[in-house]
């Protein structure tokens, strides 16, 4: 992976996760859309959520919201 690849990641994962700091649980609808207004690709926004989930930051429902780890 490149550097800019890297750095699409790394500002998905901050838009998703300032995102939720502000509104709290969210759908993943609603989280995909805030990563794609970054100018991220969706190999970046899909690694960059997948890495916020592995990296237990945030956490997955089956209902398909991602709610912000304890």
């Amino acid at each position: 992976m490149d550097a800019l690849s890297e750095q699409a990641i790394a500002r998905t994962r901050a838009a998703v996760l300032a995102m939720l700091d502000e509104h709290g649980p969210s759908e993943l609808t609603a989280a995909l859309q805030t990563a794609h207004r970054t100018g991220a690709s969706r190999a970046a926004v899909s690694r960059a959520i997948t890495g916020l989930v592995n990296n237990g930051q945030v956490i997955l429902t089956p209902e398909r919201t991602l709610i912000p780890a304890p």
